[in-house]
């Protein structure tokens, strides 16, 4: 009798041990299918380790997070061309992105590069010449370089009024090989000859050192257009202070150019709000690979005009340091 309970438990136990392993390989079967995978998104950017991307990055990072893709940020230096551009491009499509954010280092020939797109690209910083209404799969994420530029000018008029013709103007002009520049130094410069300011040199390309910019005959205010030249800039006057006098006004976004404009070395900067292009090119990125039919074409982001007082309002805070919203 024993032996025959003892067999029957076997029964028993075995029985509950294979329908527990037809749940568990059932249950496994149907989570597998509902799983889709996670878009990967890679991103490209000139000097991708350089500060001026930290407030970008930030955002991209919060769009990772909300929406669970992955965001590859790709290692790079310095592009010479924009073929160098391109062959991380193509590489990126090979290796099988979901969706890719660039930055092109200009516009010529750029393109070419995304009429043809069979996945998601979105740009930043700067667009290129380009219908976008003619692709569904490309999309932009930048500021409006032409009012910024107006701003800037404007802010300068304000500060020296009738003075103004009388001081010397100088242009840092940063990367004149993309549109968004190009814009941005024109309407300046625009705005500045209306009120009879005088500019008596322009550099067309973003300076990395000092020794770019001692040759230069000094000007009585300083224009810097991009935040490496800013910075170059802010970094000179502040260590030749008894010697450099030259108001200091520009376009920057990095930590360094926020120092600079807290301790009064820049009078004054235009800030783009690099937070939201961040998150926002990750949501359209997002929106065309799905294609959810909420893709915006040519979205513009904000910018705050700061003076070195004004940091600390809750509206510049917002933009400086988004991490404490």
């Amino acid at each position: 009798m024993r032996n025959f309970f003892k067999a029957r438990w076997y029964i028993v136990l075995t029985m509950i041990i294979l329908f527990g392993v037809i749940l568990w390989s059932t249950h496994k079967l149907f989570s597998t299918e509902d799983q889709t995978p996670r878009l990967r998104i890679a991103v490209i950017l000139e000097n991708s380790n350089d500060k001026r991307w930290d407030m970008f990055k930030l955002g991209l990072e919060q769009a990772s997070r909300e929406y669970s893709v992955d965001i590859n940020i790709i290692p790079t230096g310095s592009f010479d061309t924009l073929s160098d551009e391109k062959n991380i491009i193509d590489g990126e499509i090979l290796n099988g992105t979901s969706g890719l954010i660039v930055s092109f280092c200009a516009d010529q020939d750029a393109a070419s590069i995304v009429e043809d797109s069979i996945i998601p690209i979105v740009m930043v910083e700067s667009d290129v010449n380009y219908d976008l209404s003619s692709n569904s799969q490309i999309n932009s994420v930048i500021p409006d370089y032409n009012q910024m530029g107006k701003d800037l000018a404007m802010a300068i008029v304000n500060d020296y009024g009738d003075e103004l013709k009388w001081r010397k103007i100088a242009i840092l002009g940063g990367n004149q090989r993309q549109k968004g520049n190009k814009e941005l130094l024109n309407s300046f410069c625009d705005v500045i000859s209306q009120h009879n300011g005088t500019v008596i040199w322009t550099a067309p390309l973003p300076i990395t050192s000092v020794i770019d910019l001692a040759p230069k005959t000094m000007p009585d205010i300083l224009v810097a257009l991009d935040d490496k030249s800013l910075q170059v800039a802010a970094n000179y006057k502040f260590n030749n202070n008894k010697k450099i006098s030259y108001g200091l006004y520009g376009v920057g976004t990095s930590s360094d150019n926020i120092y600079y404009l807290d301790n009064e070395v820049i009078k004054l900067m235009v800030i783009p709000n690099d937070f939201a292009m961040g998150y926002q090119s990750v949501v359209d990125v997002i929106s065309m690979a799905k294609r959810t039919g909420n893709e915006s074409k040519d979205i513009t982001i904000s910018y705050s005009v700061v003076r070195n007082d004004e940091i600390y309002t809750f509206e510049n805070e917002r933009i400086l340091f988004p991490i404490a919203r």
